[in-house]
């Protein structure tokens, strides 16, 4: 007697075997049949005949760790065939946490619909609280660099022996490994020498490192010798992620290529590395990260206060040729503003809209949205809302915004002749 018997599927096993139509049978929560079913007794049949049935999808490069304080159902994953998802990816997790970073936490999980006290510090912590609420997809967890860097900064040793403690505490309470996020954030002000040495913390426990590299544009190159010194220094399993390069941002011309020749090369001497790629023409990434280090040096507050300053923004204007260089070349149509908690009103409109909206242009647009998250006499509000939520006063936290961009124009889109495919794609919550 089965619990469960599905008949006439077209059975993809995700072997690489040939696709079969079998019948299967469910008991107790386990398959104890793949073969003819027809005369069994079940207790609930589905009659499958002409669809495919897959084992669970697996999302390699997931941010539903964001969101799954609020989203527990996770609909958006589990209606796409996805039932396990690695997170805490591009160097960004809510824990480990020091206590000057909680407001600045509380807000941005705000943003995700999450109106509960962030409790936690630890990254054990943080598992035993998404974890004991339940999820309805598997999560598996790396922990953020970023998150590392933000709460050893305010503990009584010196930054990397912190970062050390953290991740040890990290890969005890279960993490995969750690992630990282080199454009944008405290991610970017990392030493190569830094990740090396939470690499050697990493490797010696089976423990893998995950990269959002630091150039995917005209430095690329660069930035995937920077990915293999940290994998070599500390002989760990890696993952490139999103190893995509956009359309007019000055990258060279077959530099995609010669990346993945790179990663081909490195996989045949023996190092255990792969990476990921989008397989859609969109992306995400953080207001902050169009940000030139100058300006963000100081903190998200100090640079908020800074963009008041018209002569700041002219600055910034001439030095903003980064991250997602194309808006650097006044393509701004490809830009969409996807979360702001300052400005929900604005959320999912394109930054043209909003420059001939608020009758300013499109850069100043840019800068009032940091200017606004990042003031502490903001307001932090649902994305699921229309409405404001209110919040208490916070810390600043510019890293609330998120940007939604386009591939290319249209007309510029073209296939990748010749292009080899690598290994695994995403859902569509990467981090670009």
């Amino acid at each position: 007697m089965f619990d469960l018997l599905i008949r006439g599927a077209r059975v993809v096993d995700g072997s690489g075997r040939p696709e079969c139509t079998v019948d299967i049978g469910v008991r107790a929560g386990r398959v104890s049949l793949m073969g003819d079913g027809h005369r069994a007794a079940a207790a609930e049949r589905i009659d499958a005949t002409g669809l495919i049935l897959t084992p669970g999808l697996i999302d390699p490069h997931s941010h539903s760790d964001w969101s799954v304080l609020a989203n527990r159902d996770a609909l958006s994953s589990i209606h796409q065939g996805v039932t396990t998802e690695v997170v805490g990816n591009c160097g960004v997790t809510f824990a480990p946490l020091a206590d000057p970073g909680v407001d600045a936490a509380r807000a941005a999980l705000a943003s995700f619909g999450y109106d509960g006290e962030v409790t936690w510090r630890t990254f054990g912590d943080l598992l035993e609280v998404v974890h004991g609420g339940g999820t309805a997809q598997n999560l598996a967890w790396f922990v953020g660099h970023t998150a590392l860097r933000n709460a050893a900064a305010h503990a009584e040793s010196d930054l990397v022996t912190a970062m050390r403690w953290h991740l040890e505490e990290a890969l005890e309470a279960g993490a995969l490994g750690f992630s990282s996020g080199l454009r944008y954030g405290a991610g970017r002000f990392a030493s190569s020498e830094e990740l090396e040495v939470l690499a050697r913390v990493a490797g010696p426990r089976g423990a893998m490192y995950a990269s959002h590299i630091r150039n995917r544009d005209a430095d690329l190159g660069r930035a995937v010798d920077e990915f293999f010194r940290v994998v070599r220094a500390g002989e760990v399993r890696a993952q490139l992620s999103h190893l995509n390069v956009r359309h007019d941002t000055g990258a060279a011309d077959g530099a995609w290529h010669a990346a993945v020749s790179r990663l081909e090369s490195e996989r045949s001497a023996g190092w255990d590395v792969l990476a990921d790629m989008t397989p859609y023409p969109h992306g995400i990434g953080l207001a902050t990260g169009l940000l030139p280090d100058w300006l963000i040096a100081s903190g998200d507050q100090a640079a908020a206060e800074a963009l008041r300053d018209p002569a700041v923004r002219a600055r910034v204007r001439e030095d903003a040729d980064r991250y997602w260089r194309f808006i650097h070349r006044g393509q701004w149509e490809r830009v969409r503003l996807a979360v702001s908690p300052a400005t929900p009103e604005w959320e999912g409109r394109t930054f043209p809209e909003l420059a001939q909206l608020t009758g300013r242009d499109e850069w100043d647009v840019l800068f009032d949205i940091c200017r606004r998250t990042g003031g502490t006499s903001e307001r932090c509000s649902s994305s699921a809302s229309s409405s404001p939520k209110t919040m208490s006063p916070r810390r600043s936290d510019t890293t609330c915004s998120f940007l939604v961009w386009t591939a290319s124009p249209p007309a510029a889109r073209a296939p990748l002749v010749g292009a080899r495919p690598i290994r695994c794609f995403s859902t569509g919550t990467s981090t670009s």
